[in-house]
């Protein structure tokens, strides 16, 4: 098993709206080997292993940059709903595979397919490939002429197809045609139950007689989860500002946030009776922090980009002296400790109490009196 360090990681960024940048690593071989792997498979599979018998050289691969995620409705060589998103689909697939950079119109992309594929793979939806439609022949002549047919779904080559092949005599085939039936999973008489190659190559499970190998829509899933599955680190060159109404009550829930902060609010007043904002400020915008558990959904608020699914686990920050005098005087009140705002919190004070001298006590007054009248007398 190799190491964590043996893996190519390859740096992906994103930048937001308001000009900040987080960092992530992906695995990108074994993203893009998911993808690599489907079209190898896909590529190697043609002419009668998928019981194509006329179009011998078109493979699975071919009748998907073709055909896309939707299957044919009716014939029985080649896709004819031509275009339902292939050539696109091939496209962005090849994208992705070499792509360095994320994008979220990537995964926009990749969750919109997703849930075309969802669609089209309901066992009641015409394009679901298990549901390609022929006319299956259930009555014909001696000379194989079809009297009647019945549907069938997924594959044309039945066994009542291959006897009427074999009866069909004509001067091509003076002694019929052998057209071997296909596998039985491979075609049904109702909608959703039919398992052919190409089915088994988009919507499997792995576990198909010809497609062995994680299917397009598994692939599709897993490139979801990888990108879910991220967790991204803000550049120091593009801190996280605490600058908007509400951010520093937000960053107050960042343990190492607080932490700096209640630690000069500690250290009591400078020499003019203030607290020390310059060096708390210094502080907290030298070093990279680490964020832990809801941490992570703070950042995003902060950065008003709730909805990610991705957790952020490292950040910098850039927080002004103001904003930091708002923190230690909220900290200051948790402890006890009276402090008030000067000029709209640009300088936070620390209210020093006037010490009131201790009234002494009558039994000492009256000693006192007591002793002075021994001394007169």
């Amino acid at each position: 098993m190799a190491k964590k360090g043996n893996l190519r990681k390859d740096n992906l960024s994103v930048k937001l709206e308001d000009g900040t940048v987080m960092n992530a690593k992906r695995d990108n071989a074994s993203f893009r080997k998911t993808f690599t792997d489907w079209e190898n498979m896909a590529k190697g599979l043609s002419g009668d292993t998928i019981g194509h018998y006329r179009a011998k050289d078109i493979s699975l691969y071919e009748m998907f940059k073709q055909q896309g995620v939707a299957g044919r409705v009716m014939g029985n060589s080649g896709p004819a709903q031509r275009n339902k998103g292939g050539v696109e689909i091939f496209k962005m697939l090849r994208k992705i595979k070499s792509s360095r950079e994320y994008s979220t119109q990537e995964l926009d992309w990749l969750n919109k397919l997703d849930k075309l594929m969802d669609e089209y793979g309901k066992p009641d939806n015409n394009l679901n490939p298990a549901n390609i439609y022929f006319e299956n022949p259930t009555d014909w002549t001696e000379k194989g002429t079809v009297l009647s047919t019945e549907p069938v779904y997924g594959h044309y080559r039945t066994e009542d197809y291959q006897d009427n092949r074999a009866d069909k005599v004509n001067k091509d085939y003076p002694e019929g045609q052998d057209v071997p039936a296909v596998s039985s999973d491979w075609y049904a008489g109702s909608k959703g139950q039919a398992k052919p190659p190409y089915w088994q190559a988009i919507y499997g499970d792995g576990t198909g007689d010809v497609f062995t190998g994680k299917s397009l829509h598994q692939c599709i899933k897993e490139a979801i989860e990888s990108f879910n599955s991220l967790e991204f680190e803000v550049s120091k060159k593009t801190p996280i500002r605490i600058e908007k109404a509400g951010a520093w009550q937000k960053a107050m829930q960042i343990d190492e946030i607080t932490e700096i902060v209640t630690k000069w609010v500690k250290a009591g007043p400078n020499r003019n009776g203030n607290f020390s904002n310059k060096l708390c400020v210094n502080e907290i915008m030298s070093k990279e922090h680490s964020i832990e558990g809801n941490e992570s959904e703070v950042v995003k608020s902060i950065l008003e980009i709730p909805g990610i699914k991705q957790d952020i686990k490292k950040i910098w920050v850039k927080i002004s002296r103001r904003q930091a005098n708002r923190m230690a005087h909220e900290v200051a009140s948790k402890m006890g400790v009276e402090t008030k705002g000067i000029r709209g919190f640009d300088v936070l004070q620390f209210v020093q109490k006037e010490e009131t001298p201790e009234e002494e006590p009558d039994n000492k007054k009256a000693m006192l009196k007591s002793w002075k009248e021994i001394l007169i007398i």
